[in-house]
């Protein structure tokens, strides 16, 4: 799994982990703003965990008219 979307000056990206067997949790989204990493990642078991705190994240970001993140 690779999704991705960008808000504003953000891009929300969640991927697969399955390639490191020494990370908790199978998926990661992580928000990236203005090309830099931002202090924020969540980690989840299943695909669907996954694609619904993509969403989630998603719907954060975009309540800021902006994109920006905090």
């Amino acid at each position: 799994m690779d999704l991705k979307e960008t808000v504003g000056n953000c891009v929300v990206s969640t991927v697969s982990l399955f390639f490191d067997d020494m990370v908790e949790g199978n998926y990661e989204t992580m928000i990236i703003k203005n090309g830099e990493f931002m202090d924020y990642q969540e980690r989840y078991d299943t695909e669907e965990e996954a694609v619904i705190g993509h969403k989630s994240i998603i719907r954060a970001v975009k309540k800021n008219v902006s994109g920006e993140y905090s």
